[in-house]
């Protein structure tokens, strides 16, 4: 899902490290 690429962007913006 694409929205879950975008969920990582926002985890990635809150500093967590997406794998």
């Amino acid at each position: 899902d694409v929205n879950l690429w975008k969920l990582m962007g926002d985890f990635n913006l809150h500093g967590i490290t997406a794998p």
